[in-house]
């Protein structure tokens, strides 16, 4: 291979290099405005769409926003359509959430679960709101949050249509308030957010019982607990009897298992 060859595959690499580190570094005002909107720096800064002062045209400011953990960033197309969120939108607002179809698309599995930057910026613009409106929350996030108010919400069925609605039910929590449960706590306690309304049945099932004493939730989940606590108390049963009996129960049954007290039936 002659010199001049080499040297040009050298430039080569040495210009795609230069190319490559330029692209990582994403500053606001460079961006193109459908681009701009959920926009992070590589500052870690948020990027925001603004309305020119002069003109009418739009441009890409850099906003005051950090964020943590997370910088140089583009959102993909794929979040902009599962969170039902709009990259032509100007500033960033909390009256998005005044509209329900909004609220259902950010709290889809499609864009919770898998669109951190867009809920990291939602949910801190709801946080500093401050405020949990029972009837403002979508379906799937009703069950077990409780109000500004210190009221717990509870899922109603709609009287006209098949659907489910939120409401603001008439049980105050103490010492809790403006919060929504947890995938970890609903899931360790075996409960449901699809649930209709508050009901003690549940401690007829034993699989239920077993889920709400276990360590996971019964330690962890103050919030379930309180709500089936009170449930328990309301029909005279003690909840903490109840979790002592499961453990002694199942204990019982590890000891029977253990010393070969069960006979397989051929």
């Amino acid at each position: 291979m002659g010199f001049s060859m080499k040297l040009s595959l050298v430039l080569f690499f040495a210009c795609s290099l230069f190319v490559q580190k330029t692209l990582a570094v994403v500053i606001c005002e460079n961006l193109p405005k459908h681009l701009c909107s959920f926009a992070i720096a590589s500052s870690g800064k948020r990027c925001v769409l603004e309305n020119h002062k002069n003109t009418h045209e739009k441009i890409c400011k850099t906003s005051e926003v950090v964020v943590e953990k997370l910088s140089g960033y583009i959102e993909t197309d794929q979040c902009v359509n599962a969170c039902g969120v709009c990259r032509e939108s100007i500033g960033v607002s909390s009256d998005a959430f005044l509209s329900s179809e909004f609220t259902a698309r950010l709290c889809s599995p499609a864009c919770y679960q898998n669109c951190l930057n867009i809920v990291d910026l939602f949910f801190n613009l709801a946080a500093s709101e401050g405020d949990v409106i029972c009837e403002n929350l979508p379906t799937n996030l009703c069950s077990f949050a409780i109000a500004s108010s210190g009221k717990r919400c509870v899922l109603e069925n709609h009287k006209n249509t098949q659907g489910k609605t939120c409401k603001t039910s008439e049980v105050v929590v103490e010492k809790l308030s403006g919060y929504i449960e947890t995938d970890q706590c609903v899931k360790a306690c075996g409960v449901c957010r699809e649930s209709v309304g508050i009901s003690s049945d549940v401690f007829l099932s034993s699989e239920f019982t077993a889920h709400l004493c276990c360590p996971a939730c019964y330690h962890n989940c103050p919030n379930i607990v309180d709500l089936f606590f009170n449930l328990a108390a309301g029909e005279g049963v003690s909840l903490p009897a109840l979790c002592k009996n499961q453990e002694e129960n199942h204990r019982s049954m590890l000891a029977i298992l253990s010393h070969g007290g069960v006979t397989l039936v051929q």
